[in-house]
């Protein structure tokens, strides 16, 4: 009877080369899983690359319409802050006009103005002629008659009347406005 030792060896070398086998299977399928998942997260990067070179181009073409329109916008801020005082000035200068014409027809025929004074307190002080006490009462009736002007007339104070030696009649009314 023979005993052959080899033939333990030669079981124990063969499961060690189907063990290398397919540890070399399973590590040559990792290298390929790998490098199929590195080709793969090269080309998703260089799709993304292409995208924001084209979102950067984007931003490049947007800046630059923004920058010309730089100028237009700064007129227009200036034109709209012009326009705002504009406003302002035209309200005013109606205002002013609304008080002249108030002014203006309260005055009867043949009466000659010496002064018409805005005061900063709003009190206007007119003062002038007329030639007799008709129109000087027809003055102070338009004075008193408050729904006929353009603006109303809160109060009236007459400062002064006179006589002159030629039969002229002086006043100084003075005339405050609700504006």
């Amino acid at each position: 009877m023979e005993i052959s030792l080899f033939q333990k060896k030669i079981g124990r070398l063969n499961k060690k080369q189907k063990l290398k086998f397919l540890l070399t299977k399973s590590v040559l399928f990792w290298v390929l899983f790998m490098s199929f998942c590195m080709i793969v997260i090269a080309g998703w990067s260089l799709l993304v690359n292409r995208q924001n070179a084209k979102l950067n181009q984007q931003l490049k073409t947007t800046k630059q319409r923004i920058t010309q329109f730089q100028k237009i916008e700064s007129q227009q801020v200036y034109l709209t802050s012009k326009l705002k005082s504009f406003k302002t000035l035209i309200k005013s200068q109606e205002i002013h006009q609304d008080v002249t014409e108030t002014v203006f027809s309260l005055i009867p025929s043949g009466t000659e103005l010496k002064g018409f004074k805005v005061e900063t307190s709003g009190i206007i002080k007119l003062s002038g002629t007329v030639p007799d006490y008709v129109t000087l009462s027809e003055l102070l009736t338009r004075i008193k008659n408050k729904k006929n002007h353009k603006l109303l007339i809160e109060s009236a104070i007459i400062n002064k009347i006179m006589v002159t030696k030629e039969g002229l009649v002086n006043f100084d009314i003075d005339l405050q406005i609700r504006v």
